[in-house]
């Protein structure tokens, strides 16, 4: 983890604050994989940011996690860090997570769920399900989740992927607006852009009646408030955001494919300017940012 987080479990633990109650735990940190004894049997997970995968996968290798033997587990949003991971390792598997964590401050976690810690599907990238996925996923039942080995899993990270595109929309508007109009146009791009690369996709129907059927039940935890992980980023005035990888992601595959994209253009460039200066949430309401997209989309077809 990054120095503070580390620095405040070691000297306090960390701190989880769930539906099931608040619990102090001495857990071992380190800040880098090079302070890490690795053993043959030993499984890695990813839970950074994805703009911040490759280097990770670069300080993993370098530290001598095997390239050829080590498993790389990427409980991430989005659907370009297995692509990323499988450039530096051989055995890459993918992890699509419901799970509404809040971080905001060092050595302090939330999770404001019930009934379970959260719904994950797993399996082997770029298709399959293997004897370690089964047990990754047993493993972290045991720990309260709701874990399910899936042999297509990218079909449902690029369904939660749709979702996560207005996790910028939380970040810039701080909820001020509605975003319904805005976000449905940038899903159709988003599904449109998928459409067009051949990726797989679970039906909307499909996944949200197994979210709902697995997925523990939200609850309010007492001065808690959270709009997404890209709102977090902004609050926490980190300096990046992971926009890139979610709305740029539709935008890259949009020019890749020939497909306007204008409703994640616009979030991808404002969100990241106000993450480049360190700005809070609130710049725009989601009707002015609306405005801006239906501008740029009329630019372009002129």
């Amino acid at each position: 983890a990054r120095p503070g987080h580390v620095q405040a479990i070691r000297e306090r633990g960390l701190r989880l604050v769930s539906g099931q109650g608040e619990f102090t735990l001495s857990v071992p940190a380190v800040t880098h994989p090079s302070e890490i004894d690795w053993r043959e049997d030993d499984v890695v997970l990813l839970t950074m940011k994805s703009h911040h995968t490759e280097a990770a996968l670069r300080d993993l290798r370098a530290a001598g996690a095997d390239p050829w033997t080590t498993p790389i587990f990427c409980v991430q949003n989005g659907i370009a860090n297995e692509r990323i991971a499988a450039r530096y390792f051989r055995r890459v598997y993918g992890v699509m997570i419901q799970i509404p964590g809040v971080f905001l401050e060092d050595g302090v976690v939330y999770n404001p769920i019930e009934g379970n810690a959260g719904m994950m599907d797993l399996g082997r990238y770029p298709t399959g399900v293997d004897p370690l996925a089964e047990a990754v996923a047993e493993r972290l039942r045991r720990a309260t989740y709701e874990a399910r080995p899936h042999p297509d899993v990218m079909a449902p990270k690029a369904r939660k992927f749709l979702g996560n595109l207005g996790n910028a929309m939380g970040a810039i508007t701080d909820g001020r607006g509605d975003s319904g109009p805005y976000m449905a146009e940038a899903r159709r791009e988003g599904v449109a852009c998928l459409e067009a690369a051949g990726h797989p996709l679970e039906s909307e129907e499909s996944f949200r009646a197994r979210v709902q059927a697995r997925r523990g039940r939200s609850i309010a935890l007492p001065g808690l408030r959270n709009l997404g992980s890209s709102w977090q980023s902004l609050v926490r005035r980190l300096g990046t955001i992971e926009t890139d990888f979610l709305n740029g992601e539709v935008v890259y595959l949009g020019r890749r494919y020939g497909i306007a994209t204008p409703f994640n253009c616009v979030l991808q460039r404002i969100a990241n300017e106000m993450a480049a200066r360190c700005e809070p949430p609130g710049r725009y309401t989601a009707e002015e940012l609306y405005a801006m997209a239906i501008r740029l989309r009329d630019e372009a077809s002129e």
